[in-house]
């Protein structure tokens, strides 16, 4: 696999945030679907970090672990795996109509490092490692913003534009 983007790039410093309206453009999920707040891509570069701040309102933390609630692990993933679509989507220059999107088909070497707890505010910090055409492979790491501690990291994050 390799980069399909042949034509030199523009500045390496090109970069674009991404707030949470343009996500829902961007990408098939709507409401307590859509964990990511916003995004900062770096297409040229293929990277990009995703951000989540936390509360305890939020439906992830619903039940799980009452009186001293985390976020459980998919959640940690989805947030990811949300970074990692928003980075093929914006690399990728493929307009994405309807339900087209990004979908996960394999993930390898997931550890979970530290809980997270209401409040926390999350970065992931995923790169595209290769691409061929629809499939891209990526690695992401999940840390809190404040003290840059790692509470997810995923080796390879597989996806595919459908």
């Amino acid at each position: 696999m390799s980069h399909d983007n042949a034509s030199s790039p523009p500045s390496p410093e090109f970069c674009c945030w991404i707030d949470q309206e343009r996500l829902k453009q961007l990408l098939p999920h709507q409401g307590n679907a859509l964990l990511i707040d916003k995004a900062l891509v770096y297409p040229q570069k293929y990277r990009g970090d995703g951000f989540l701040t936390t509360a305890l309102a939020m439906h992830v933390f619903d039940g799980h672990f009452p009186g001293r609630p985390i976020m459980p692990g998919h959640w940690l993933i989805e947030f990811a795996s949300l970074t990692c679509a928003t980075i093929f989507t914006v690399s990728s220059g493929i307009p994405i109509t309807g339900t087209a999107g990004v979908r996960i088909v394999s993930i390898d070497g997931i550890r979970f490092k530290a809980e997270v707890r209401p409040g926390d505010k999350l970065i992931c910090e995923a790169t595209l490692i290769q691409r061929k055409k629809i499939l891209a492979l990526f690695s992401a790491t999940i840390r809190t913003r404040a003290e840059r501690k790692e509470v997810c990291r995923i080796k390879e994050l597989v996806g595919i534009l459908v």
